[in-house]
């Protein structure tokens, strides 16, 4: 009898333990398989946010440099350097530390904004220019082919 009992147990055993063993591992691995379709699924957004942020902070500095452009370019009138402090002076434009004017062999600085108002900015950015001039140079050549690349300045 003892022998049947074992048997009868090896047999509840195999027909309940092992079915649910397997099906364990194969949720296991299917489990896995979610997760890296979640992480592609997760990745992707996040790399689809990333660019609708730079694609929108590329517009607004883009419109920001047409605005300021506008402003210098078009108005004749002796008073520019008032109006571009009057389109700086809200706090929608509280990121431009300054605004200037150079040629294009950057020895003529013409400091229109400056939001510190300090004497030493005209010799810093001449200082500044004097660095990078290579870099100037290959934005001056982008505006030549009717490209406007914008690039931030330490003025350091």
């Amino acid at each position: 009898m003892n022998k049947q009992i074992k048997n009868t147990a090896l047999l509840l055993f195999m027909v309940i333990a092992l079915p649910a063993l397997t099906f364990a591992i194969f949720e296991f691995s299917a489990k896995t398989e979610t997760e890296k379709m979640l992480w592609s699924v997760y990745t992707n957004q996040l790399d689809g946010i990333l660019f609708s942020v730079n694609q929108y902070s590329d517009d607004y500095m883009s419109s920001t440099a047409q605005k300021i452009q506008t402003l210098i370019i078009a108005d004749s009138s002796s008073n520019k350097s008032s109006k571009v402090n009057s389109f700086f002076s809200g706090v929608q434009y509280d990121f431009v530390q300054a605004v200037f004017l150079t040629d294009s062999s950057l020895s003529t600085v013409s400091p229109f904004y400056n939001k510190t108002n300090s004497d030493s900015l005209k010799p810093l950015l001449t200082e500044v220019l004097a660095n990078e001039k290579i870099r100037f140079a290959r934005l001056l050549s982008y505006k030549t082919v009717d490209y406007q690349k914008i690039e931030s300045s330490p003025l350091n």
